[in-house]
């Protein structure tokens, strides 16, 4: 049986910046985390990276504001389980759906 070549891509990609977008205030230990993994992802993805913090309610501000974007690729989110297994259970249901809202569509 032959294989078949992987699909070329139309884009080099990534083309701009990526955002790294993490729910809580700066100097904690998922930010911690965060500022040591970009360099890493810059130089292999040959991008920026650029870190911004969106504390706030529960990871649930940086969380829908991941959701809302635009699902290119260039925007993601670094979180605990928090902002999708304990905030629908906690301050009423979140303004995103953990399971649609970050998935790649087909």
């Amino acid at each position: 049986m032959r294989q078949q070549p992987p699909p070329s891509r139309s884009r080099a990609s990534p083309s701009k910046p990526i955002r790294l977008v993490l729910p809580f205030t700066p100097g904690g230990g998922t930010d911690i985390l965060a500022r040591k993994l970009a360099p890493s992802m810059q130089q292999r993805l040959g991008q920026s990276v650029v870190i911004e913090n969106k504390p706030g309610g529960n990871a649930r501000i940086g969380a829908n504001y991941v959701a809302k974007a635009e699902p290119d690729g260039y925007t993601i989110l670094l979180t605990t389980n928090g902002a999708f297994t304990i905030a629908p259970f906690i301050g009423g249901r979140p303004p995103y759906d953990s399971l649609k809202d970050f998935s790649r569509s087909p």
